[in-house]
This record gives C-alpha cells, sequence and structure tokens, in this order.
C-alpha cells in the first residue's frame, strides 16, 4: 500500500468478505485488523480478495506429519478439517508420505489451532519439519506396532494351522475354548490400534479404514462367541474365532510392508538427507579443529582431505583435486575444481586435499534446496488425484452400507445368520480404499525420486501432469544447444579491430552475458587494458549502450541498429559472410557524437555433441522441437539445419518470446520452454512447461517449472518420458485400484471369498499398487541419452 486510496481499495476488498467485520487498515503500518468470528475460516478468500486488488499478505508454508492416516478417506477428513483452521490458507495431504503442506497467513500462529483441530479428527499432528529427514513418518512407522505384528502372528498361527489340517481331513482341531482364548487376546491386544482409531473417526464423524476392520473382525469374534454360547461342548462346531484373528494378522502384515514400500519410495529424500557430514574440519589461525556441521558458518574456512565429503557450499580457495558430484547432478564424472570455483555440500572429494570459504548453509545451500524441491513435489497432488480422493472419502460409507445389503440379501434368500454374518463380514474387510488413496503420492514419489537421480528436479505434481503431456518444446539456443561458452573469432573491418576491440570490452566490462565474457578473455589475451565506460545501460535481449572514450556506443543485433536510424549498409556483407561461417554476429556502433556503424564481431559457439541426440529423441516423443533465439534469420537457419530442427524463431527479443508461447498455447500446444537466462524468465513462466538449467541464472530457475542439475540437452527428452511413465503408473494404480476393490466386494458379497482371503487381499492391493510405484525406482535415461 502506498497511499490513502490503496486502503480504501483494501478496506473496500476485505469488507465484501462476509465474514470479516470492521476492517481497520492502516498505511503507516501497512497492517490491518479484523473481526471474525471464532470458527472463521476464510483466510483463503481473504487471500484472494487482496490479490484481485493487487495486493498481498505475507504467508508462510510450512509440512506437518498427520499420524494414523490410512485410506483416501482420512486425507479429506484431514484435508477438510485444516482448512477450517482461522489463518489457514491452502492445504495438502500425501498419504504416501503422511505429510500436509499448509499455507497460512504469517499473521496467525496456526500451529497449535492445527494441533488441536487434527486430534479432534481422529488423527495426530508431529512439529513442523519443513524438509523430511531420514526419519519421516514411514520410517517411524516401520519401527512401532511390533509387539502388536509379533503377538498377532504367534497367537494365529495356532489357528491357522489347526484349521489347515482339519480342512486336510486330519481332524485336528483346537478346543473352542482356546480357540476363544487366543482370537481374544488378539482381537483385544494386538487389534486395539484399530479399535482406538475407528473410534476417533466415529467421534470426528468420519468412517476409516480401522471401523471396517475393527467392525469386520468384531462381528466375525461375536458370532463365533454367540454359536459357542449356544452349542457348549460341541467339539465339531464350526467356529469363526480363526477368520477374526487372521484378518487382524493380515492387516498388520500389510501395514508394515507398505510403510516399508512407502519408506522405499521416498528414498531421494532419505538419500539427500544422509549425505551431509556429522562434522567438519575448521582452519582458524593456521589450526584446524573439528567442529559438529552446525557451528559452521559462513565466511569460515574448512579443509577437505581426499575421499571427504564437503560439508556445506563454497568456493576452493586454496588445493585442487576431482571432485565427484553425481550424488546431486546425476553425472558420473568427477569434475575438476580449482581455486575460485564453486563446491557444493555433500559432494565427494577425489584425492587433492581442497580448502573452501563457506558461502551457504543450511537453507541456503544447493543440497537443501534440492531436498526441499523433491520434498515439495512428494508433498504436492497431481489433479487426477483429486478424483480418486473424492471416491475414496465415499467408499468407506459405501462399503457400510454394501456389508448391510449383504447381510440382509443372505438372512433374507438363505434364511442364514452365520452365512449372512460372514458374508457381511468379508466385504467390510475387503472394501477398504487403501490402494485407490496411494496410487497417485506413491507413483509421484518414486518417479521425482529417480528423476532427481539423473539431474532432473521437478517442481511439484502439478508439472508433472502437464509435463507428460507436452507437444512442443521451444529451446533457446545459447546454453541449451550450446556450450554457452562464447569466443571471439572475428572482428570486420580487421584494419581496426585492436581499437573496436578495446571499444567494446569497455563497453562491456559490466555485462554478464557470454558475449560480454568472450570480449574480457579475448582483451586479457591480448593484453588490452579495461578502458572505464560510463552511463551504461542495458536492452532486455537486444544489446547494451554506455560511454567509453567519449564516444557513446551501441551494441547489438542488426535490427537494433536499424531501430536505432543507423546505416547498416556498409558493413552488410561482412556480417553475412560471418554468419554463412556459423559465426553469431553483433553489431558495434557510435550513436554520438556521429552515429555511424564501427565493426562487426563474430563469435563461435560450439552446438553440444549431445543436442542432435536430444531433438531426435524429442522427436521419437512425437514432441516437435523448435528453437528461438536472438540471431539473425540466415544464422538461425543454419544452426536449424545442422540439428535438425522443426522450426527456428529468429532474432526473438523477451517479449517476442512470451509471444511466441502464448501463441503456441493458443493453438492448442501444451507448450515446455528450455532456456537459462534473465531473458529467458518470463517466457519459462508464460509457459506450460518451463525447464531451465541449474547452471543458469537464478531468475530462470526461479520461473521453471522443472530444473535441470547440469546442462545436457538429452535430460530435456529424458523429462518429459519420465513424466509420461509415471501417468502411466498413475493411471494403472487407479485403474488397478478400483477394479480390484469393485471385483473384490462383488466377490464377497456373493459369497466367493472367505474373510480371512479378504482380509489378505485388501492388504495386498496396497502392496500391489507401491510395488507397480516402484518400478519406476529401476527408471533410467534409455542408452543414448
Amino acid at each position: 500500500m502506498i497511499s490513502s486510496a490503496c486502503v480504501d481499495r483494501v478496506r473496500d476488498a476485505l469488507a465484501a468478505v462476509a465474514t470479516i467485520k470492521d476492517p481497520i487498515v492502516d498505511l503507516a503500518s501497512a497492517r490491518v485488523m479484523i473481526t471474525v468470528p471464532r470458527d472463521w475460516a476464510d483466510a483463503g478468500r481473504l487471500f484472494d480478495a487482496l490479490r484481485r486488488q493487487g495486493y498481498a499478505t505475507p504467508t508462510t508454508t510450512f509440512d506437518v506429519m498427520i499420524e494414523g492416516m490410512t485410506c483416501a478417506s482420512c486425507v479429506a477428513r484431514v484435508e477438510a478439517t485444516v482448512r477450517l483452521v482461522p489463518g489457514v490458507i491452502a492445504v495438502s495431504v500425501n498419504l504416501a508420505t503422511a505429510r500436509a503442506r499448509i499455507t497460512a497467513l504469517a499473521a496467525v500462529d496456526v500451529v497449535p489451532l492445527l494441533a488441536a483441530a487434527v486430534v479432534v479428527a481422529g488423527y495426530g499432528l508431529s512439529a513442523r519439519s519443513p524438509a523430511p529427514s531420514a526419519a519421516s513418518a514411514p520410517s517411524v512407522k516401520i519401527s512401532q506396532d511390533t509387539f502388536a505384528l509379533l503377538l498377532a502372528h504367534a497367537l494365529t498361527l495356532p489357528l491357522m494351522s489347526s484349521m489347515a489340517l482339519d480342512r486336510l481331513g486330519y481332524g485336528v482341531l483346537l478346543p473352542p475354548v482356546a480357540q476363544l482364548l487366543l482370537a481374544t487376546i488378539v482381537q483385544v491386544v494386538a487389534g486395539a490400534e484399530f479399535y482406538r482409531a475407528a473410534w476417533r473417526g466415529m467421534r470426528a464423524g468420519v468412517g476409516n479404514m480401522d471401523l471396517l476392520v475393527s467392525t469386520g473382525t468384531t462381528a466375525a469374534w461375536g458370532l463365533s462367541v454367540y454359536l459357542l454360547a449356544n452349542a457348549p461342548g460341541d467339539q465339531s462346531l464350526h467356529l469363526y474365532f480363526d477368520v477374526a484373528a487372521m484378518v487382524i494378522a493380515f492387516v498388520l502384515l500389510g501395514r508394515r510392508l507398505e510403510a516399508r514400500a512407502k519408506f522405499a519410495a521416498g528414498d531421494a529424500i532419505h538419500r539427500l538427507a544422509n549425505l551431509r557430514p556429522a562434522i567438519a574440519r575448521i582452519r582458524m589461525s593456521g589450526t584446524e579443529t573439528e567442529v559438529p556441521i552446525d557451528y559452521v558458518a559462513v565466511g569460515d574456512e574448512v579443509v577437505i582431505r581426499p575421499g571427504e565429503r564437503i560439508p556445506a557450499d563454497g568456493i576452493v580457495v586454496e588445493g585442487a583435486g576431482d571432485v565427484d558430484e553425481s550424488m546431486l547432478t546425476g553425472e558420473s564424472p568427477s569434475v575438476a575444481k580449482r581455486p575460485g570455483q564453486v563446491v557444493s555440500g555433500g559432494t565427494v572429494n577425489g584425492a587433492g586435499a581442497l580448502i573452501i570459504r563457506v558461502t551457504a548453509i543450511d537453507a541456503e545451500s544447493r543440497l537443501t534446496r534440492i531436498t526441499d524441491m523433491i520434498s515439495s513435489a512428494q508433498a504436492s497432488r497431481a489433479p487426477i488425484q483429486r478424483m480418486a480422493d473424492r471416491i475414496g472419502a465415499w467408499f468407506v460409507p459405501a462399503a457400510l452400507v454394501a456389508a448391510g445389503l449383504t447381510f440382509a440379501f443372505w438372512l433374507l434368500v438363505a434364511g442364514d445368520l452365520e452365512q449372512a454374518a460372514i458374508h457381511s463380514v468379508a466385504v467390510l474387510v475387503v472394501a477398504c480404499p487403501c490402494a485407490l488413496g496411494l496410487a497417485t503420492p506413491a507413483a509421484i514419489a518414486v518417479a521425482t525420486g529417480a528423476a532427481a537421480r539423473t539431474g532432473i528436479l521437478i517442481r511439484d505434481a502439478d508439472t508433472l501432469e502437464r509435463a507428460a503431456a507436452v507437444d512442443l518444446v521451444l529451446l533457446k539456443r545459447t546454453g541449451i544447444l550450446t556450450e554457452g561458452i562464447m569466443q571471439l573469432v572475428a572482428i570486420e573491418p580487421a584494419n581496426d579491430g585492436q581499437r573496436t576491440l578495446r571499444l567494446a570490452v569497455g563497453l562491456q566490462a559490466f555485462g554478464n552475458h557470454p558475449i560480454a565474457r568472450a570480449l574480457r578473455d579475448a582483451a586479457h589475451a591480448a593484453g588490452e587494458p579495461f578502458i572505464e565506460v560510463r552511463d551504461f545501460k542495458t536492452i532486455p535481449g537486444r544489446g547494451v549502450e554506455g560511454i567509453v572514450d567519449g564516444l557513446r556506443l551501441l551494441m547489438g543485433d542488426r535490427r537494433l541498429m536499424m531501430e536505432r536510424g543507423l546505416d547498416v549498409q556498409a558493413l552488410d556483407a561482412l556480417a553475412s559472410g560471418l554468419e554463412a561461417k556459423g559465426q553469431i554476429v553483433t553489431w558495434l556502433a557510435e550513436v554520438g557524437p556521429v552515429p555511424r556503424t564501427l565493426a562487426v564481431l563474430g563469435f563461435a559457439d560450439k552446438l553440444k555433441p549431445t543436442g542432435a541426440q536430444a531433438i531426435a529423441k524429442l522427436r521419437g516423443l512425437n514432441v516437435r522441437a523448435e528453437m528461438v533465439t536472438g540471431a539473425s534469420d540466415a544464422f538461425a537457419a543454419i544452426t536449424a539445419a545442422t540439428l535438425e530442427l522443426d522450426a527456428a524463431h529468429a532474432e526473438a527479443t523477451p517479449e517476442m518470446r512470451i509471444s511466441l508461447v502464448r501463441s503456441q498455447r493458443a493453438s492448442g500446444h501444451v507448450v515446455a520452454m528450455a532456456g537459462d537466462g534473465v531473458n529467458d524468465a518470463a517466457a519459462l513462466a508464460a509457459a506450460d512447461v518451463g525447464m531451465a538449467m541449474a547452471t543458469g541464472a537464478d531468475a530462470a530457475t526461479e520461473a521453471a517449472a522443472i530444473m535441470l542439475l547440469h546442462g545436457e540437452p538429452l535430460l530435456i527428452p529424458a523429462a518429459i518420458e519420465i513424466c509420461r511413465r509415471t501417468m502411466a503408473k498413475i493411471r494403472q494404480n487407479l485403474l488397478g485400484a478400483a477394479v480390484y476393490n469393485v471385483m473384490g466386494i462383488l466377490l464377497a458379497a456373493s459369497g466367493l471369498l472367505n474373510p480371512m482371503f479378504a482380509g489378505a487381499a485388501m492388504s495386498l492391493s496396497s502392496v500391489i499398487v507401491i510395488a507397480n510405484a516402484l518400478q519406476l525406482r529401476r527408471w533410467r535415461p534409455a542408452a543414448g541419452w
């Protein structure tokens, strides 16, 4: 807010939200006080109302661990509960990682309210966790309930053995009292958590998997007690204590397998979390001191011996060696490091000793940023999952209704209470929609981890789904298809080349473009001194201008010269000759006091050796590959022919790139834009999917939805390919889980599925879904990528 008019607009915007009363807006402190009902849940509407008027209020995003979720209905319940907490703007719950990502108003401390609301809803909430560690929820769950699992199987084994032997004709059945004793211990002790969770859900008015299991096993146990009480002493009596006990044992075993599979699905996070060493060796006043990693600060000098992990991001100040960065970038060859070069925490030093000056720690480090990006992707929900969640939320009530109808049908048709009860128990046990809830998040967790190992970071699940549909990729030439390391190879006219170089390098003394770096390198090699530049200005995507040696100079492309009214005819033939040799041409002109073109400079920028392969791979995926470049039509045509591109868009300014992206989207294409520079940021944001090289400008990586950790063009088709495979796995899982559940209910209702096997089938469905998703762990870019 900058004026009283802003105050009025903000007040009117907030007053339009029905639940907000008497907004008091203070311009000096940039704060607003509002009066709301005690159960206010319109933070999202407040946020949107301000945003529509062009204002924003600070928000915070954090993760919490949710305990006790077992199926898609739990996800729906937790999300509905959290959305009602005052101050919460958005929430996304992930069943596979047992995490909720929450966005809330920064001015409101929502955590105490969250904890209370989640507990009331029948679940548990642990402390905020901005980045998951190796001891995240799945690993904790693996270590819990071991006693219940072992007890259930130890006491169920005699029941199962006697039942099997009896069915084989040996007539070895445990006495009914022994069956009652064993089954009761399993029911009450090993199955206690089912009852507790079911009760919490019922108090909150929601059904869950635990309600189905506890209701089904209690019915089987109660039916057996009823039969035993009405026929005492009859050793041949057919009881169902073994069914109740085995269902609990199978479900507990299924949960253990599911927890292990979830842990495996998130192995990329756990692997990255363990990369940082616990100890660092700091050099102070010539003395080395070992300290815990948390004591390392920016500016410290850290000694890394051969074979040790680098503890923090930094710049090499002494020593030289090769560093293995494969754990971060997916590239196996070690990278040579010399003084002045950057190293990343978590990477492994090779044979040489290094001394680095720390530049970033904790949340600012590259390792943490990569971990956070993977974590964010795994915590997000793909659009395709929302439909599954809506179905899963209604599945438990539908299962209870189906069980009731099954009981009524068999009681009326067969007239047998025992048969009606046991078939309805089978329906209850087999009906849990656990697999439906895990189908999407499990595949996303595995895929984002597999992609990260290859050097592909996917920002969120929505990006993954969009990338799978991409049918057109716009590729920036410099830095994406080329090395981005330019060399000055020609100056025309050549008779005054030394003065031209001196003026050009002076003008580009502060530039960050590859052309500027190439000019400075050439000046260093020629021993030319740098002339001070004054009134330096950058013309985004076009060129630069400034005053050097008393002359106002302009450097840029041919179109820029013409726009400034400069005569280009005299040097046109020379420029065309350089372009015909495959060189990038930049014009240097004097715009004052005497406007005239001075020279054309030719730069060489090698095409990356795998660029043509990347284009061929995109074509194999039925994706068009088109190039965008600021170079001339003639030069763009040469590059397009060399790489066999589908099209080339030359002399493309940042505004033209945005327009191109929008027009291609309007024509029905799903567009990905690959770039690495500041000038690409807007086009990356405008595309359906922005892809940026992590080696490029920060503005580009911030705007991109997919980050490629090293400058390999083959990562672009690889990113599309892993996203397509992931979506195929998600569809397989969703369809398989839905068919599995429906078929299971139909078989159970028709009397063809024993409750014991129903319990095993229900547990197995989740394991099958996760196992199918885990196949993505084996994904690697195909040969030749």
